[in-house]
């Protein structure tokens, strides 16, 4: 029986995948920056509607962010979908670097492939709800602004996945695996000075420059790095340093990013940082304060889910590139820089007969098992509340360097598509065992209150 429900929610899935496609073409057309998508979001919320859910409300104040329901009661399985770009990335649909428009944002991280598939697997799971009459709840969520990890924190804010018993997402990757690895947490913060200005030439000594301090705070953090755990790191960048050199700056700024394994390991540096903005203001003789930007949790992972995950993979297998995907994976992997390809081959044990045209061939978990992941997301803030399963399908050539050109022009021109494609049944599958097998959600549910070990999520915004 659960073979035959199986087939038919792939077979529904194939029937999607125009939809998809065409998704997934929109939102890379609309390549809308964080807090911006409105295109986006009303692409997919139109969509959604039109197929029968219901459309509530996101977090409070951004209007990029939504729910969409169909369904009554438990379970309710949340869908968690992103879809903003990244400012500079645009790109033709070209294995060649050239900007469609110099500047302009571009889906350098693939989140116009991750709404896609996310919605494709939202409708499949409507269908396969109604011909079954299922109970329980499908929880699509449109989430904005993961770029600047703030959407999904702005929505735990606001308590909107206090009710979800389980979530499940994906990411466009140049390799097919199941996360099963923390993230970091991060924490961004502006600290900016204010002084006194003068002229530079005729009386500095009545001047107190502000880029002095920014200046000096950046020398006394850099000493900070020999001093703190090796699994933290911070970066920044100077945002306002002044209007021109003959005149002693009276505004300056500094935008730092703070990663840890945990929000307490990030807490702690931002406390240091603290002291030595303060510091810096003292030498300087200038006034000083810290905005807080953004920030969020480390991703969570729970092995309950991360199996489920892992067991779709391997039923849907590798996505199903067309000559055309080939052709065009060709001349991009060609331009792979030989050490991203060697290093990506090495991580995950690659051979020779694991690639073809640059494109991977099967499915790999065993190299996101244990450890932490250098990068952040707000995915990690969901993870803390409730269990989520999250998984990465290739959708670019092996090597590409996240956040660039490659990815912009792998998702345009159909490999995102196809990565697409493939995550859409892994998430409608997984969603369809979710809401029909309640000894694997306990399974998922214990699992999670047993990794917090009592601890509780506090939102870094308030």
């Amino acid at each position: 029986m659960r073979d035959r429900i199986k087939q038919d929610i792939l077979n529904m899935a194939d029937s999607t995948a125009p939809v998809i496609e065409a998704a997934n073409d929109a939102l890379w057309e609309f390549a809308e920056l964080a807090l911006e998508e409105n295109r986006s979001s009303a692409y997919l919320r139109g969509i959604l509607e039109k197929n029968g859910f219901r459309i509530l409300p996101g977090a409070e104040g951004v209007p990029t962010s939504f729910i969409a329901e169909y369904g009554a009661g438990s379970p309710v399985i949340g869908l968690i979908a992103e879809y903003d770009a990244l400012p500079g990335m645009s790109q033709e649909k070209s294995p060649v670097c050239r900007p469609r428009q110099e500047g302009a944002p571009g889906h350098a991280c693939g989140h116009c492939a991750l709404g896609a598939a996310v919605l494709g697997a939202a409708l499949v799971l409507k269908d396969c709800m109604a011909r079954q009459e299922l109970p329980g709840t499908i929880r699509f969520y449109g989430c904005p602004a993961e770029e600047t990890v703030e959407g999904k924190v702005l929505m735990s804010r606001d308590h909107l996945f206090d009710s979800c018993d389980a979530a499940l997402s994906w990411h466009p990757n140049d390799i097919s695996y199941v996360w099963a690895r923390k993230s970091v947490a991060l924490t961004g913060m502006r600290y900016t000075f204010h002084g006194t200005s003068a002229h530079a030439g005729l009386d500095p000594w009545n001047g107190r420059s502000a880029l002095d301090a920014v200046e000096l705070m950046n020398v006394g953090a850099n000493y900070l790095r020999e001093h703190i755990q090796p699994s933290c790191r911070f970066h920044y960048t100077i945002t306002d340093g002044g209007r021109a050199p003959n005149t002693v700056p009276d505004r300056a700024q500094v935008w730092y990013a703070m990663r840890g394994p945990s929000r307490q390991a990030v807490e702690e540096i931002r406390q240091r940082l603290g002291k030595i903005a303060r510091g810096a203001a003292l030498m300087t003789e200038t006034d000083w304060e810290e905005t807080y930007v953004s920030g969020c949790y480390d991703f969570m992972p729970n092995m309950a889910m991360a199996q489920l995950l892992l067991d779709k993979m391997r039923e849907v297998g590798a996505p199903r590139w067309t000559p055309e995907d080939r052709t065009f994976a060709k001349a991009l992997f060609s331009q792979i820089p030989q050490r991203y390809l060697d290093e990506t081959c090495s991580s995950f044990g690659l051979g020779e007969g694991d690639l073809t045209d640059g494109l991977v061939n099967g499915i790999y978990d065993g190299y996101y098992r244990g450890g932490s992941l250098g990068a952040s997301t707000d995915l990690g803030d969901v993870s803390w509340q409730i269990p989520v399963g999250c998984f990465s399908y290739a959708s670019t050539v092996v090597g590409s360097p996240g956040h660039s050109w490659f990815y912009t022009a792998a998702c345009g021109a159909g490999l995102g598509a196809r990565g697409a494609q493939a995550a859409a049944k892994v998430l409608a599958l997984a969603g369809y065992e979710l809401l029909t097998d309640s000894q694997l959600l306990r399974d998922v549910k214990e699992e999670h209150i047993k990794a917090l070990s009592g601890a509780r999520y506090n939102c870094p915004i308030q």
